[in-house]
């Protein structure tokens, strides 16, 4: 169950555009296609695990009230930054071709 005082971050972070800066800087940081763990987002975006981890939770989803559908999940590899076996994202094909039609 979500904390009340969680709601009203979010909230707070939605109205500041908070936000979407956030969600600008992790599509900034994959915008090669290349595969990226969480850590490794957090490390070229300096934002805190817990921000990278949020945002892209939400850019993975493609459910119309929550998602952006921006990441798809990889295959398991090796984490760069902390040596662990885990599932890394990337652009969705589509938002490669939208990103080559401009």
């Amino acid at each position: 169950m979500v904390r009340a005082t969680s709601k009203a971050a979010h909230n707070d972070n939605e109205q500041t555009g908070k936000n979407a800066d956030r969600v600008s800087m992790i599509l900034h940081a994959v915008r090669d296609g290349g595969e990226y763990t969480l850590r490794e987002i957090s490390e070229a975006t300096g934002l805190e695990l817990g921000n990278v981890s949020g945002r892209v939770n939400k850019m993975k989803s493609d459910d119309p009230d929550y998602g952006l559908g921006y990441l798809e999940e990889c295959e398991p590899k090796k984490c760069s930054v902390t040596g662990r076996t885990v599932t890394p994202v990337r652009l969705r094909a589509k938002m490669m071709l939208r990103e080559l039609a401009f």
